[in-house]
């Protein structure tokens, strides 16, 4: 009987298709446009370091920057909007 090991050819093709898959976005869930700061959660994504700018995007299209200042709460952070105009549910990457 043959047990079933995948061959090397086929292992290499799962790690490449994996590595085209970027993890989920981290996403804004408080807005304050008067101070020019956003919350993020970065829930199902590791947190980059503070200073570290990042590109928000809603429906797709890119629609600002932010910059992750803290302070750090659990798996969320607070970010200064450097430009663009943000909405709860917008993606940060």
């Amino acid at each position: 009987m043959v047990s079933g090991c995948a061959s090397p050819k086929s292992l290499s093709s799962l790690q490449n298709t994996s590595a085209l898959i970027d993890p989920a976005p981290a996403k804004i869930i408080i807005v304050r446009p008067e101070e020019k700061f956003v919350v993020v959660d970065f829930s199902l994504r590791t947190m980059p370091a503070l200073g570290t700018k990042l590109t928000a995007y809603r429906a797709g299209r890119k629609i600002g920057t932010v910059q992750l200042n803290g302070p750090v709460l659990a798996r969320t952070v607070a970010a200064d909007v450097l430009d663009g105009e943000m909405q709860n549910g917008d993606e940060v990457r």
